[in-house]
């Protein structure tokens, strides 16, 4: 009999101990509704080459959009930019790249989408709440079923390239009128001095811009973030002055030295 409780004892201490065994698994990203984001999302036609024209495929991608609730911020060659407000407070920024062969849906910014660069095992990875996923997947076969081809629908690339992308224009020199991180500084409304703090925790290449009724507008992670920027001021026909770029405030009380539109920057040779 003794021999036996010795043995019962040695299970019980050998044997893990059963609350443990339940407890649940701590989510990969510090929550579950967190997924790696699907940026950026490609549509690429797979009919005959030549059936389809960029202007057909601009089309297809506005008549999409407008079909799935999202609002045409702006249009450009090859470019259009929405947003969407789902829920009444969830709102998604992207930009569509397109040409005839097929378009790409590209994160720019978000609200209450609980959006985070975090750092796995080394490696930089970018998640969103998975209802992001959904909806631009949606966005996305909406386009390929407006475009009438048949399509095939994955994510280009789902981590930021270990190169550095680089701005496409010149990068003023800092003006000396604040420090990057200087949010009472910046001459906007409260929220968006919010949008600000936001902002500055993206990726470069990035740009902010501040317009005259106290507005703004950002981009982050494009060569051309600089520009974006300024051609959403001048689709709207409001004058802007470019605040801070990347690391750098280049804003100044003279208005006269300000710079407030994109010609004022040479283009960075490749």
């Amino acid at each position: 009999m003794q021999r036996i409780l010795i043995v019962l004892v040695v299970v019980c201490l050998l044997s893990p101990p059963v609350a443990d065994a339940q407890q649940p698994r701590r989510p990969e990203f510090g929550d579950r509704r967190l997924k790696v984001i699907d940026d950026p999302l490609r549509v690429a036609f797979m009919g005959d080459p030549g059936r389809l024209t960029k202007a057909q495929v601009q089309q297809a991608v506005e008549i999409a959009a407008i079909a799935k609730d999202w609002k045409i911020l702006g249009a450009s060659d090859g470019r259009t930019e929405l947003s969407a407000t789902k829920n009444g407070r969830h709102v998604l920024h992207v930009v569509v790249m397109y040409d005839a062969t097929g378009c790409a849906i590209n994160y720019i910014d978000s609200v209450d989408m609980m959006y985070e660069e975090q750092r796995q095992r080394g490696r930089a990875v970018r998640v969103i709440h998975r209802n992001y996923n959904v909806w631009v997947r949606e966005l996305a076969d909406a386009i390929a079923n407006k475009a009438g081809q048949p399509a095939k629908i994955d994510v280009a690339a789902r981590t930021p390239p270990l190169v550095a992308l680089k701005h496409n224009r010149q990068v003023p020199p800092a003006s000396g009128y604040a420090a990057i991180g200087d949010v009472d500084k910046v001459p906007v409304r409260d929220a968006g001095k919010d949008r600000y703090r936001y902002w500055l925790t993206l990726q470069p290449p990035k740009a902010f811009v501040v317009t005259e009724k106290g507005g703004w507008y950002q981009y982050s992670r494009n060569g051309d973030a600089i520009a974006m920027a300024f051609d959403r001021c001048e689709q709207l026909k409001i004058n802007c002055w470019l605040y801070a770029v990347d690391d750098r405030v280049v804003f100044t009380e003279d208005a006269a030295k300000r710079v407030s539109s994109v010609g004022q920057l040479p283009r960075v040779a490749p």
